[in-house]
């Protein structure tokens, strides 16, 4: 049976949210592909995001900080760049705790070492190439 997956789409862009990141929190980081959930995961996700739609929702406290970062592991063009965050801000970042655990005060930290020292480290490689 095929999917479809135009609603989600149409939701989270009228949320303003990237459809991986509205898979990764739903999955609670287990996945930010919408073929690894099962259709009734599909279907679950489908109804959480229309809710979201029809509420007043508002995005959790960091969710600007959280997009940036994935903004420039895009931009480092990572295959899949919300894993890519994830793994390092529990490897590598100051609190070594998943991205969506972060509060906004630790976001602020946590964004500033990856865009100032990691990000700035991918454009010198750059650079040298």
């Amino acid at each position: 049976m095929s999917r479809n997956y135009a609603p989600i789409f149409a939701a989270c862009k009228s949320i303003g949210l990237e459809y991986q990141e509205a898979v990764y929190e739903f999955t609670k980081g287990r996945t930010q592909s919408l073929r690894a959930l099962s259709d009734g995961e599909v279907k679950h996700l489908q109804l959480e995001l229309n809710a979201r739609q029809q509420s007043n929702w508002k995005p959790k406290p960091g969710d600007k900080q959280r997009k940036k970062m994935i903004g420039l592991a895009r931009s480092m063009q990572y295959a899949h760049p919300v894993e890519a965050v994830n793994e390092w801000c529990i490897n590598y970042g100051r609190y070594n705790k998943p991205l969506m655990d972060h509060d906004e005060d630790e976001l602020n930290k946590v964004l500033y070492i990856y865009e100032h020292e990691v990000y700035a480290s991918y454009l010198r490689n750059l650079n040298r190439n």
